[in-house]
C-alpha cells in the first residue's frame, strides 16, 4: 500500500511511458517501508508483436537456434506440465499479435528492455506503480475487485489471455494499463528479497487467478518457480528523459 507521492515533474518520458512519482512505499509485507525515485514506466505489457520485431530486427534473441521467434513453450520442469499448459502461450498462436507476450523467461524479458534502452522494474517500483496516487488504492484501478474490471478467471475462466486495452478500467492514478490482470510481469527482486537465495518475481495477477485474495496478493509480489510461464509477461521502466 502506498503513501506519500510527489508531484509530477515537467520532464517527459520516452513515448509510450507514464511518469511514476517517487516517494515511500509502505509494501503490502507490514513493517517494510521502501524510498522510491520517481521513473518511468511502460503504459502497457509487451505484446507479442512487438517481442516478434525485436527478435526480426536483430535485437533480442530466439530461445534456441531453432525455436519460434516468439516463445511457444513454458518451461515449468515438468514435461507434462509443460505439454498440458503450452497450448496458453501465445508466440503458438496466429491470431495474437495484439496480446501481451507470455511464455518468455526473465533474461529475455530483461533483455528485451535492454534492446530497447530500458529494464525491467523493481518489485518494489511495481507495487509502488500499481498502488500511489493521491489517495490510497485498495486496486491499481482504485476500487475493489468485482468482476469485470480485469482480466482474469473470475466470474468464468478464461482460455487465455486477453487484448491489451480490452479493460480500460483497469488503469492506474498514472494511467499504466492492465497492472491488475492479463499476465503477472516479471520484476527484479524486491529489498525484502533474500541476495543469500536469489528467487525470479513476479508481481500482478493473472487471467489464471480467480480468487480475489490471490489478485490482491499478487500487487505484493510472489516468488515464481517457473523459468517460463504461461501466466508471465512483462513490461519495462526506465529512467525519466534526462536523468542520469
Amino acid at each position: 500500500m502506498s503513501t506519500t507521492a510527489s508531484a509530477r515533474p515537467t520532464t517527459p518520458c520516452p513515448d509510450g511511458m507514464a511518469f511514476i512519482p517517487g516517494g515511500t512505499l509502505s509494501t503490502l509485507e507490514r513493517g517494510r517501508d521502501v524510498s522510491i525515485d520517481g521513473f518511468c514506466l511502460d503504459l502497457h505489457e509487451i505484446s507479442v508483436a512487438e517481442y516478434r520485431a525485436c527478435v526480426r530486427e536483430g535485437r533480442c534473441e530466439r530461445a534456441c537456434p531453432t525455436c519460434p521467434e516468439v516463445p511457444a513453450r513454458t518451461d515449468w520442469r515438468s514435461e507434462e506440465e509443460d505439454a498440458k499448459v503450452s497450448r496458453f502461450c501465445n508466440g503458438g498462436q496466429d491470431d495474437r499479435e495484439d496480446h501481451p507476450v507470455n511464455c518468455v523467461s526473465f533474461d529475455e524479458a530483461a533483455a528485451y528492455c535492454g534492446a530497447h534502452d530500458k529494464r525491467l522494474p523493481s518489485g518494489d517500483e511495481w507495487e509502488w506503480a500499481a498502488t500511489s496516487g493521491p489517495e490510497v488504492r485498495p486496486s491499481p484501478w482504485g476500487t475493489p475487485i468485482v468482476k469485470d474490471e480485469i482480466c482474469w478467471g473470475k466470474p468464468k475462466k478464461r482460455a487465455g489471455t486477453c487484448a491489451r486495452g480490452s479493460h480500460p478500467i483497469d488503469l492506474t492514478a498514472q494511467g499504466v494499463a492492465e497492472m491488475g490482470g492479463h499476465v503477472s510481469e516479471w520484476t527484479t527482486p524486491p529489498k525484502r528479497s533474500s541476495t543469500k537465495n536469489p528467487v525470479r518475481w513476479i508481481y500482478g495477477a493473472s487471467w489464471y487467478a480467480i480468487d480475489d485474495g490471490y489478485a490482491r496478493a499478487g500487487v505484493g509480489g510472489m516468488q515464481m518457480p517457473a523459468r517460463r510461464a504461461e501466466t508471465v509477461g512483462f513490461r519495462c521502466a526506465a529512467a525519466r528523459s534526462g536523468s542520469k
